[in-house]
């Protein structure tokens, strides 16, 4: 067995619970921002891994409590501030605005309820923080009452905020709450919730770029308009679906682009809502990745260009629900489509797939006397060729079937198969990944000094870069002057080493929008 022992930057080592198997050390802090690095060693002496990450020491903060009688701003100078368990409240016609820097820490069980408005804009350089003050007693969370939902009615803002340590009040439904209330999440993330993090009722939300991590539910409606777009959802507690919907409001709801993975229950389960899936990545649900039971006033809903795999099932339709779907691959779950009733009784599903790739599931396609499917210029296994225009029953040759590639390899059958001469499935042809060394950013064959001088001349004064996946040392995708400061620290500092493909070259585990040879 390794040996390790834990210190801390402080140089005092970490006492070992044998009982638990965790470390536990401390450190002194200094009033405001602290860097605090834990490395492991082995039983050579060498560092085995190092982790670097801040720690501020909160002072003197303002209490926040009781009722606005104006409008209130909070600065990042005039905090930290502190939210009391008698909480907060924005009456009608008053104004709570944070701004970028801003961090409050509440009181276990403390919330704030607003009937007027709250912004709450942070930026990326200055994010806001809203926390539990103790990691055993969380805070219990926003809710926006009855602000209304037409064109002229108020927007609630939180951009760059991060919500941690949270959980809802009595009288909410979520962490964050709007009942009857227009909503905007952008770049925002949600930690450590232990209850659902956004719960509408009757309201319009519109949600971007944001972060669900260690939540229960991620986006909960009933009877609401919802958008949630380029978001990504992981590690949902319990039996809790990550995106589910109830229910209508004025208008169909959307969720595209989303990466959603790591969960018990349903990816995006809508019930009685109308609602376009479109261009998602779903993978490691372990009930359906995405369910469609009984049917919304508002129309169908669509199913198009997602990725679906290693789930319970992949596209189930129920109960009365109508769904069309298109583009869609479907791999490795229980069952790919599935169209039935589910108690057996009563009305079925509807859908209706076309240039669809649903192959190395259990059971492609499954479907009952009470339901209706229509399968077309799609390729899915089973007994035989499903009847349909244009549908076939071939391996459609992925790239890598085990390793999660999921693109055509040249001379698939299902290039060019589809219904438009397109090709079937999500994600079309695949080529040979570049490989690289993340890190070896002037691509000399070593990670030294030269090539976080490199980076930055890339970044400020242009420098072309022959492989810009190997200049993002951290691994964030993208590109900026932490990555510089990332390789500098593993360099002289003993911190965290670049992430693979790393030290050896490799194609990136990664996906991102950074590319080699340009």
């Amino acid at each position: 067995m390794r040996r390790l022992r834990r210190s801390c930057s402080a140089g005092r080592a970490a006492g070992y619970d044998y009982l638990t198997g965790a470390w536990a050390g401390s450190a002194a802090l200094a009033p405001g921002l602290n860097a605090v690095t834990v490395r492991a060693f082995g039983e050579d002496g060498g560092i085995v891994e190092a982790r670097t990450f801040t720690a501020r020491r909160l002072t003197a903060m303002q209490t926040l409590q009781g009722t606005l009688a104006a409008d209130l701003t909070l600065t990042r100078d005039g905090g930290p501030y502190y939210l009391a368990g008698a909480g907060l409240v924005v009456p009608a016609g008053r104004a709570l605005v944070l701004e970028p820097g801003v961090t409050v820490v509440a009181a276990g069980g403390a919330s704030i309820l607003v009937l007027g408005r709250i912004d709450a804009s942070g930026t990326a350089a200055e994010p806001i923080l809203l926390l539990g003050a103790r990691c055993d007693a969380p805070w219990a969370g926003i809710g926006l009452r009855d602000t209304g939902t037409g064109a002229a009615d108020p927007v609630h803002r939180f951009r760059w905020c991060t919500f941690r340590r949270g959980a809802r009040s009595a009288g909410f439904t979520g962490c964050v709450s709007p009942h009857n209330a227009r909503l905007l999440l952008e770049s925002c993330r949600f930690e450590d919730i232990r209850d659902n993090a956004v719960d509408a009722v009757g309201a319009r939300v519109e949600i971007r770029n944001c972060e669900f991590e260690e939540i229960y539910e991620g986006v909960h409606a009933v009877d609401s308009e919802v958008l949630v777009a380029d978001s990504r959802f992981s590690g949902m507690i319990g039996d809790n679906d990550a995106i589910d919907f109830d229910g209508e409001g004025p208008g169909p709801c959307r969720i595209e682009r989303c990466l959603i993975t790591d969960g018990m229950d349903d990816g995006v389960d809508l019930g009685g809502a109308t609602c376009a899936v479109i261009d998602n990545v779903i993978i490691g649900l372990g009930d359906k990745a995405v369910s469609c039971e009984t049917q919304g006033r508002l129309g169908p809903t669509v199913v198009s260009g997602n990725v679906i795999a290693r789930s319970g099932a992949g596209i189930a339709v129920k109960d009365g629900a109508v769904v069309a779907g298109v583009h869609n691959t479907v791999t490795m779950c229980r069952e790919g489509l599935l169209v039935v009733s589910k108690t057996g009784a009563g009305a079925g599903g509807d859908g209706a797939f076309e240039s669809c790739i649903a192959w190395g599931n259990r059971d492609d396609v499954v479907t009952d006397a009470l339901s209706s499917l229509a399968l077309a210029f799609s390729d899915a296994g089973g007994g035989g060729v499903w009847p349909g225009a244009g549908n076939i029953r071939e391996d459609p040759r992925f790239v890598d079937y085990a390793a999660g590639d999921w693109r055509l390899l040249p001379g698939s059958p299902c290039l060019g198969a589809a219904k438009d001469g397109s090709d079937m499935g999500a994600l079309g042809i695949g080529t040979a990944e570049a490989v690289f060394v993340r890190g070896d950013a002037n691509g000399d064959g070593r990670f030294d000094l030269s090539d976080a001088v490199f980076i930055l001349l890339h970044l400020f004064k242009g420098r072309p870069a022959p492989c810009l996946d190997a200049c993002d040392v951290n691994d964030s995708g993208d590109l900026d002057i932490a990555d510089a400061v990332f390789a500098l620290a593993h360099l002289y500092g003993g911190g965290e080493a670049p992430r693979a493909p790393f030290p050896s070259e490799g194609p990136d585990p990664t996906p991102d929008a950074l590319t080699c040879g340009t």
